[in-house]
This record gives structure tokens, sequence and C-alpha cells, in this order.
């Protein structure tokens, strides 16, 4: 009985570190860290520089100190994402505090305004009047396109928001389902192509697939993805970019982009 209950511990113990967070864990080891280092430094070196005048930041690469135990099976997924946002320069910036200083009553007269608005707002929120919910946001907005110069900084930062751009590139990902999209003309280069189109306040999205990723369109999703099986950890087999911001900047820079170095990253 006491052996029985020794065994019986035991395997709980294994049963533990087994499957405690998905499975066992092992450190990650030097081939598959290099791999990490070796593909970010490729992919952000194959994206364009500075787009519109804005400044390509590539967010830091995360690399773990333990990987799974059998994942060394499969093709190591990682994500690059590099950036490129619109920032005031010093001289717009003191440019526009010196504005709202020379405006300091026409920005008090709007902010009184504003507090009462809102006022009303959380009044209709709690009556649940969502006409007058929105009727209230169209007034917000009126009152500060009103002021001379908060249109004038709105103008700025617009300007400055429409010029960004966010690149991803998902390296051996297996894919995804994307909705709504669209297939358009592929790149020469790259395997396949889809688009969101802008709608409201969603910048439109153009994703490029390399490798054998296989589209299977359900009405407006696209569901793109390659088979998951047995490879090389430490290669690239196949990835995807997704580039997001306005439809004619995001034209712009694809237009730009190294698609035959990227098509080559594949080996």
């Amino acid at each position: 009985m006491k052996r029985l209950v020794m065994l019986i511990s035991a395997f709980c113990l294994m049963a533990g570190v087994l499957f405690a967070d998905g499975g066992a864990e092992r450190p990650i080891n030097a081939d598959e860290k290099a791999f990490y280092q070796t593909a970010y430094n490729k992919v952000v070196g194959l994206l364009p520089d500075a787009q519109n005048g804005i400044a390509k930041k590539a967010e830091e690469i995360s690399i773990p100190n333990t990987v799974g135990v059998g994942s060394e099976k499969y093709p190591i997924q990682m994500y690059v994402t590099c950036s490129y946002k619109g920032e005031m320069s010093m001289q717009q910036s003191m440019e526009a505090g010196a504005m709202m200083a020379n405006d300091a009553d026409g920005l008090e007269n709007m902010s009184d305004q504003l507090a009462k608005l809102s006022e009303e707002m959380q009044k209709a929120a709690e009556a649940g009047d969502q006409a007058k919910i929105m009727e209230l946001q169209a007034k917000m907005q009126a009152t500060v396109q009103g002021n001379s110069s908060m249109n004038k900084m709105q103008k700025t930062l617009g300007d400055l928001e429409a010029k960004s751009l966010t690149v991803e590139v998902a390296i051996n990902a297996n894919g995804s389902d994307f909705h709504p999209y669209k297939v358009i003309p592929t790149p020469a280069g790259a395997s396949l192509a889809i688009r969101r189109d802008k709608h409201d306040d969603v910048k439109a999205e153009t994703v490029l697939f390399f490798g054998p990723y296989v589209n299977k369109p359900y009405e407006e999703t696209m569901a793109v993805y390659v088979e998951r099986k047995p490879a090389a950890a430490t290669k690239i087999h196949h990835f995807y970019v997704t580039v997001t911001g306005e439809p004619e900047v995001c034209d712009a820079y694809i237009a730009q982009m190294n698609l035959s170095g990227l098509a080559a990253l594949i080996k």
C-alpha cells in the first residue's frame, strides 16, 4: 500500500511538471536565441526607412528564456513590429505653446462650454438617451473646432497621424481569419495579398503573404493559413506582413518595400 501511495505521488508530481502552464519547459538554446536576433535584424533591415519624413522605429525584440519541450520540432513563431509615427517637431511644439498662450481667454471659454456639455452628457447617459448623446457629442466637437487654436492643433496632429504607418511581420505564423477583407493583385515576390478598406475611423490594412499560404474565402472573411507540420525550428519557412495606415500611404510604402529581399528570407 505504501509503495502504491508513493507511485501515485510521483505520478502527480510528474503530471504537475508536464502540464503546468501548458506543458514542460526547458531553457532556450543558443541556436534558437540566435534565430530570434538574426531574423529580427534581417526583417528590420529590409523594411523601408523614413516615410514622409517620419523615422522608422522598431519595437525591441522579446526573446524568451524558456520554450516548451518539443517545440524544437516546429518553426519558431515570432513577430517584428515597426512603426512610423508622426510627432511634432521641437519648432512645432514651441509654436503650439505660444499659440495656446496667446489664446488663453478663448481656451478658457471653450473649457467652460465643454464642462457644461459634459454635465448634460452625463445626464443623457444616465437616462439612456442615445439621440441626445449623439447631439451633445456633435456640439462638443463643434465647440473644439470653433476655437482657432484647437482647430489648428487638431489639423497639425491629424496631418501627422495621416502620414503614420504600422508594419507587423508575423514570422512562421500559421495564419489567421481576416474580416472583412478582399483579395487584391499580388505584388511580385509575395504569394498572396488581401486588403481591408478604410472604414470610418478604422484605417486600411494590406496583408502580404510569403510562402505556401492557402486562402479560403467565406463571404467577407479571408481564412488564410498554412499547414502546421514539423520542420526546422530555426529557419523562416513562411510569414506575412501587415501594413496599417491611410490607403494611399500604405500603397506608397508597399511600392518601396524590398519584396524580393523579403521573399529571399525563405530558404
